[in-house]
C-alpha cells in the first residue's frame, strides 16, 4: 500500500515541480482549473434548474433517463477515443520510469490507476457527475445519495477502461503497420460516433431522434459498463435491488478485468525490453534520388520519409478528409458548405507544420552539427509541404466541386476555381507563417516508439500554441479578406469576384517568401536553443 500512496504523492509533486520550473505550465494549469470550475458550475446549475421538472412529471423522468444513459455511454467511448487520438499515456508517471525500483506489477498498476483518479480530469468528472444529485433531489434521498456514489463508480470505470485500452494500444501496436492500422480504426470509430445521430434521426417522423428510438438502446446500455453506473439510482429508487446488484457485479468485473489486462501489459512490456526489431534491408537511396541534389533537397527527402513512416503525423493528414466527409453528410440543403471543410483542412495542416521541428528527432541535431544554414532547412521543408499539400488540396477541391454541384455551369465553375486559389493562398500563408513559429513556439509530442504516450505539458501547450498559428493565418490573409469584403459583401454577384483568385495567391506567396527568409534567420539564431528545448522534451 505504501508504494501506491507514494506514486499518488509523486504525481502531484511532479506537477508542482513542473509549474515552478515553467511559467507556461503554470498558466496552462490555471486555465485548465478555470475550465474545470466552469464545467462544474455549469453542470450543477443545469441540474438544479431541471430538477423540479423531473419530480413533477414521470414521463419526463423516463425521457431524461434514456437520454442520460445514451449520452454517458457515448461520453465513455468518446473519452477513450480522445485519449488515444490526442492525450495518450502521460509520460510523467510512465511505467518505464519505475523499472529500476522493483515495484510488483500489481502494485505499480494500482498506483498508476490511483494517480489518475486524483488528477484534474478525474476530479472534474466526479464533480460534474455528482451534480446529478441536484437533478434527483425531488425524487427522494435514496436517489440523491446513490447519485454521488454512482458518480465515483463511473469515474473509476471510465479511468479503468481508458487505462486498459491505452495499455493494449501501447503494447500490441509495436510496429509501424500496427500503429497505422490502429490509428485508422480509431478514426473510423470517432467518425461513426459523429454520424450516428444523423444516420438514426431521419428514420423518425419528425426528422429528429424520437424517444422510441433511444429508449431500447438505453435499456441495453444500462447492462453494460458504459452506462450501468448511471442506472443505479433509478434501480434503487424503484426497488429493483436485483438489477442494481447485477449492474454492480458487471461494473466490478469490468474494473477487475481492466486492471488485470493493464497489469499483463506492464509485465509484457517489462519482459520484452531489449528485444530487437526485425532488420529492414535498404534498397538504394529511395526518395533522395527524386529530390534536387542540394542541402535543401536532402531536407525535403528526409521530411518525406518522416511523413511516410511516422504514425504520429497520420492524424493531421487525415483531418482534411474527415472534415470533407463530415460536411458532405451535414450539408443537407446547403451542399456548398462543403467548401468550409476544405478551408478548415488547410488551416489544420498549417497548425501541424508550425510544430514540425518537434517531430524531427535526431534530424535537426545532425543539421546543426553539420552547420546547415537555416534558410536551406526552411527551403527544403517548404518545397515538400507545397508539393504534398498542392496535390492533396487540388484533389479535395475537385471532389468538393462535384459534391457542391458547382460543376453544372460555367459561373459556378469559376466560383470553384476562385475558392481553390483562395485555399492555395491560405496554405502558402500558413506554411510561411509556420516557418517562423516553428522556431519560436515548440511543444512536446509523443515519442515515435510510443505514439500513444503524452509527454508532460503536452495537453496544455497543444491546446494553446496552435491558436497562435490560426490567428496568425487570419492576419496574414488580411489583404485577401479586405478584397473579399469589397468585392463580394458590398457588391453581391460582383463580376469582379474572379480577382480574389490572383489576390489570394499573391498574398499567400508574399507571406510564404517572407516566412521562409525570416524563419531561416530565426533558425540560425536560435538553433542551439531549439536543440536544447527538443532534448528537454525528449527526456520527459
Amino acid at each position: 500500500m505504501s508504494e501506491v500512496l507514494t506514486i499518488v504523492r509523486l504525481r502531484w509533486a511532479l506537477t508542482w515541480a513542473t509549474m515552478k520550473k515553467s511559467s507556461w505550465q503554470t498558466v496552462g494549469f490555471i486555465i485548465s482549473l478555470i475550465l474545470v470550475l466552469g464545467a462544474v458550475v455549469s453542470a450543477w446549475s443545469a441540474s438544479w434548474n431541471l430538477g423540479p421538472q423531473l419530480a413533477a412529471d414521470g414521463a419526463t423522468l423516463e425521457v431524461a433517463r434514456a437520454i442520460l444513459l445514451d449520452a454517458m455511454s457515448a461520453l465513455t467511448v468518446f473519452i477513450v477515443i480522445i485519449q488515444l487520438m490526442v492525450i495518450g499515456e502521460g509520460s510523467t508517471l510512465n511505467p518505464q520510469r519505475f523499472a529500476l525500483f522493483g515495484i510488483p506489477d500489481r502494485k505499480l498498476q494500482a498506483g498508476l490507476l490511483c494517480a489518475g483518479l486524483v488528477g484534474l480530469p478525474a476530479i472534474c468528472g466526479f464533480l460534474c457527475f455528482a451534480s446529478l444529485a441536484a437533478l434527483y433531489r425531488g425524487l427522494g434521498p435514496v436517489m440523491v445519495l446513490t447519485a454521488v456514489i454512482s458518480a465515483l463508480i463511473a469515474v473509476v470505470t471510465m479511468m479503468s477502461i481508458s487505462k486498459m485500452v491505452l495499455s493494449l494500444a501501447t503494447t500490441l501496436a509495436n510496429s509501424q503497420r500496427a500503429q497505422n492500422v490502429l490509428y485508422l480504426v480509431v478514426f473510423l470509430l470517432f467518425l461513426s460516433m459523429c454520424y450516428a445521430p444523423q444516420i438514426i434521426a431521419p428514420s423518425g417522423p419528425s426528422g429528429h431522434l424520437e424517444f422510441a428510438q433511444i429508449e431500447p438502446l438505453a435499456e441495453i446500455l444500462s447492462f453494460t459498463p458504459l452506462a450501468a453506473a448511471f442506472q443505479l439510482p433509478f434501480d434503487l429508487a424503484t426497488g429493483a435491488w436485483l438489477f442494481a446488484l447485477l449492474r454492480l457485479v458487471i461494473l466490478g468485473l469490468t474494473c477487475w478485468l481492466c486492471f488485470a489486462v493493464s497489469t499483463w501489459c506492464l509485465r509484457h512490456a517489462r519482459l520484452s525490453v531489449g528485444h530487437t526489431a526485425a532488420q529492414v534491408k535498404a534498397h538504394g537511396l529511395g526518395i533522395f534520388t527524386r529530390m534536387p541534389d542540394s542541402p535543401s533537397g536532402a531536407v525535403s527527402a528526409r521530411m518525406a520519409i518522416y511523413l511516410r513512416r511516422d504514425p504520429r503525423q497520420l492524424l493531421y493528414f487525415l483531418l482534411p478528409i474527415i472534415f470533407l466527409i463530415v460536411f458532405s453528410f451535414q450539408a443537407g440543403q446547403m451542399p456548398e458548405m462543403v467548401w468550409v471543410a476544405v478551408y478548415m483542412g488547410a488551416v489544420m495542416l498549417s497548425m501541424f507544420f508550425a510544430n514540425d521541428l518537434a517531430y524531427d528527432g535526431p534530424g535537426i541535431h545532425m543539421q546543426v552539427m553539420a552547420g546547415l544554414p537555416g534558410k536551406e532547412d526552411r527551403r527544403g521543408r517548404v518545397r515538400l509541404y507545397l508539393l504534398v499539400t498542392s496535390v492533396y488540396f487540388i484533389l479535395e477541391c475537385i471532389i468538393a466541386t462535384f459534391i457542391s454541384g458547382y460543376w453544372h455551369d460555367a459561373n459556378h465553375l469559376i466560383d470553384a476555381l476562385v475558392i481553390t486559389c483562395t485555399v492555395g493562398g491560405v496554405l502558402m500563408a500558413g506554411i510561411g507563417l509556420a516557418q517562423v513559429l516553428s522556431c519560436l513556439l515548440i511543444y512536446p509530442v509523443a515519442s515515435i516508439d510510443k505514439p500513444f504516450s503524452s509527454p508532460q505539458g503536452r495537453p496544455v501547450t497543444q491546446g494553446l500554441f496552435p491558436f497562435v498559428q490560426m490567428l496568425g493565418n487570419i492576419f496574414a490573409m488580411l489583404p485577401t479578406l479586405i478584397a473579399w469584403f469589397i468585392l463580394v459583401i458590398n457588391v453581391p454577384d460582383s463580376p469582379l469576384m474572379w480577382l480574389l483568385a490572383p489576390i489570394a495567391l499573391v498574398n499567400g506567396a508574399l507571406v510564404l517568401l517572407g516566412g521562409l527568409n525570416w524563419g531561416g534567420k530565426l533558425l540560425d539564431q536560435r538553433q542551439l536553443k531549439i536543440v536544447s528545448t527538443l532534448d528537454r522534451y525528449a527526456s520527459l
